[in-house]
């Protein structure tokens, strides 16, 4: 599971793999929104899934599935470079993020403020 510390959340290596990649995305998206970042409920994501294997401790085949189980679950699209939210909170859960260890002075979106609106098209 992961776990804060005094310093912050680290990856342990019990956590499941759509954990780990959840919770760096919510990372990521808090920190991007906190300095202007963000484009809608989007965020550049410059690495590919090598570079996030080696971040997390993940080979790229479990990188590679998790993007596609959380893309599956209708909690993220990825496209040229970008991580796009579509369930922010269903991503915080998967994630079991809680941004109060970032010490931010711009609080964290909420689901509303992160999330698109879904309309039944």
């Amino acid at each position: 599971m992961p776990r804060s510390s005094g310093s912050g959340w680290q990856a342990s290596a019990a956590a499941k793999p759509t954990a780990r990649i959840a919770h760096l995305f919510c990372e990521l998206y808090t920190k991007c929104s906190a300095v202007g970042l963000v484009n809608g409920h989007a965020f550049g994501m410059p690495l590919t899934q090598a570079e996030l294997g080696d971040a997390l401790g993940l080979s790229t085949v479990h990188v590679n599935r998790t993007l596609q189980e959380l893309r599956h679950d209708g909690l993220i699209k990825t496209q040229a470079g970008k991580v796009i939210i579509e369930d922010w909170d269903g991503l915080r859960a998967a994630g079991e993020f809680d941004p109060t260890y970032l010490h931010l002075k711009k609080p964290a979106p909420s689901a509303r403020e992160a999330a698109p609106e879904r309309t039944n098209a």
